[in-house]
């Protein structure tokens, strides 16, 4: 039987019987736990009745907590309810326990005597089958810490124990935590779980919400047209679990479909067969234990495995939704300014290699306050500046201008001239993606061979753990991204799939100089990043090289290689110091 917790209620305050001046306290947390003979409720009662026996009482009520033994609120209920009970005038409660791992397997090994004290102050008298009587208080209060430590200390092995597995039971195709909307959880050999497809009726919404993403709808559109439908979603199946509204005939507050939930599902990996875990706590070299913040975790310890379960959407669909939705991505949350800095994040200076952003310069007052404003490298101010004497800046309105006007110059040639249209075509035809595919395995089997080199060198003593571990987690993390790129790159587009995007791209290129104009600042650089592959600025010669793309960024990632072939093919063109804005110097 597999061990799963037991919860009950909570809402419920506990009350003993008038009277009642002995106490028997029974905790199991799992329903293996309750079947065992050695923790079975029944054989707690036993020794809970022989230790009220031997002091000269007799239990008149049981508490039975099926929680885990690390759970502080169920001794807060205990407590309270001790504190509520009125106990005969000259007479001490008793509180019986079958041993220090029922009474509690705690974070740190004080919080046993805590609660044993202030449940002493208030008249009742905890005693644990496993804790010695001497008649030596100092003598039994050394061990029953040390039993106390010791339970401690086995709930942390336990949990190690069980942190350390999960990557290896992920490895085996097996699902841990609850299933994702469309799917159940079945039980599987050995205890393990493993997916199974869920209600029809559960995979008709998915299929539907992939379906409608497809066709151009937005997130808010999608949750729009499923909460009039009143479809059911995964807030049906995990409710919050702040309020009990079961009994209630009514939904639970966020009993609605939003963008976010939409979001997650069309993320979902799970929905074609794979399982990606994320392990948050690893070992290093030595075996101690590294805790990773959550969503934080380094691709080298990511766990993935291919076809774990069936699949719901396939991959096609996936990948083709996946790019959609990074392109829909938002830009970071721009500022309120009549002028805002679109070129931040595209430009890059040749002397200490960062990007260049939006710096200043506004002069309030002035006839003209933006006439000034200026781009400047990110690492010529602050505390630890290093690109000055002199710090790389540069007029906004100036390069802003004469970058935009040659990308429309650009893109308006490529499209009269039907280039655009003839690279798009070669596209449709060639074998980009068998390249790409090519290219990555060589890539994949390189990174091994430098992975088994490095192990060697270590193994002989050549070089050391610690100089080790940043290129062995490089190494871990290029060849899980290589990993990943390479089973993308295997779903190929169909040819309707590519045939609409090569239409869609034609017409973005034929509207650009119309649409640079008018669409808002984060557009704009979403833009000119489709065809801007690079602009470098030499503070030093005063020249700027702005490398223009042939082919849009966005459509190398659907159809084409990003190896460095075809699509990545530019036509570089330097500015002159004549032809480009002069630096602005301060």
């Amino acid at each position: 039987m597999t061990a799963t917790p037991l919860r009950l209620s909570r809402s419920d305050a506990l009350r003993f019987p008038v009277g009642a001046k002995c106490i028997a306290y029974v905790r199991v947390s799992t329903e293996r736990q309750a079947g065992e003979t050695k923790v079975s409720p029944d054989t707690q009662l036993k020794v809970c009745a022989r230790l009220a026996t031997e002091r000269g009482y007799t239990v008149d009520h049981t508490v039975e907590d099926h929680e885990s033994g690390a759970h502080l609120e169920r001794l807060d209920r205990l407590l309270t309810a001790c504190q509520a009970h009125r106990l005969p005038p000259g007479v001490r409660g008793l509180i019986c326990v079958y041993d220090t791992s029922r009474w509690g397997r705690f974070e740190r090994p004080g919080v046993d005597r805590m609660f044993r004290e202030q449940l002493h102050r208030l008249g009742w008298d905890v005693v644990l089958g496993d804790a010695p009587e001497t008649g030596n208080e100092a003598a039994d209060l050394f061990v029953g810490t040390g039993q106390a430590i010791a339970s401690t200390e086995y709930r942390r092995q336990l949990r190690q124990k069980v942190v350390d597995n999960m990557p290896r039971v992920a490895a085996q195709g097996f699902w841990q935590g609850r299933a994702p909307f469309g799917y159940a959880v079945a039980e599987a050999a050995g205890g393990r779980r493993k997916l199974i497809v869920g209600s029809a009726r559960d995979v008709r919404t998915v299929l539907d919400i992939f379906a409608r993403f497809a066709k151009g709808k937005t997130l808010q559109a999608i949750a729009a047209a499923l909460n009039e439908a009143k479809a059911p979603g995964p807030f049906d199946h995990h409710p919050s679990h702040t309020w009990d509204w079961s009994e209630s005939g009514r939904r639970a507050p966020c009993g609605r479909w939003t963008s976010s939930s939409v979001r997650a599902i069309l993320r979902c990996e799970t929905y074609v067969g794979r399982i990606i875990f994320k392990p948050r706590e690893v070992r290093d070299e030595q075996g101690k234990p590294i805790r990773f913040a959550r969503n934080h975790v380094p691709e080298e310890h990511w766990v993935v495995v291919e076809d774990a379960h069936p699949a719901i959407v396939e991959r096609r669909v996936f990948e083709t939704t996946r790019r959609r939705l990074a392109e829909k991505a938002k830009p970071r949350r721009w500022s309120t300014s009549v002028e805002p800095f679109v070129l931040s994040g595209l430009m890059t200076c040749q002397s200490c290699g960062d990007v260049l952003v939006g710096g200043g310069g506004t002069r309030f007052g002035a006839g003209d306050p933006g006439a000034t404003r200026f781009y400047r490298c990110r690492n010529s101010n602050g505390d630890n500046a290093t690109c000055v004497n002199p710090m790389l800046t540069i007029n906004q309105r100036l390069i802003e201008r004469e970058v935009i006007g040659r990308v429309t110059e650009h893109v308006s040639q490529l499209v009269k001239s039907g280039k655009l249209a003839k690279l798009l075509d070669e596209w449709l035809g060639s074998d980009g993606a068998v390249n790409q595919v090519n290219t990555l395995g060589r890539e994949l089997e390189k990174l091994n061979g430098d992975r088994s080199r490095l192990v060697k060198k270590i193994a002989e003593g050549l070089i050391t753990d610690d100089d080790a571990r940043e290129q062995m987690a490089a190494i871990k993390t290029r060849i899980a991204a290589v990993g990943r790129e390479l089973q993308a790159a295997k779903v190929k587009p169909t040819r309707s799939d590519r045939k609409a995007e090569r239409e869609r791209l034609l017409k973005l290129a034929a509207d650009f100089p119309a649409l640079i104009k008018k669409v808002s600042p984060p557009v704009a650089r979403d833009l000119l990043s489709y065809w801007v592959e690079g602009i470098a600025l030499d503070k030093k010669g005063r020249v700027g090289t702005l490398t223009l793309r042939r082919v849009p960024a966005e459509y190398r990632v659907f159809g084409g290689s990003s190896s460095g072939n075809q699509a990545r093919r530019a036509a570089a063109k330097r500015c002159s110091p004549d032809g480009s804005p002069p630096y602005s110097r301060r």
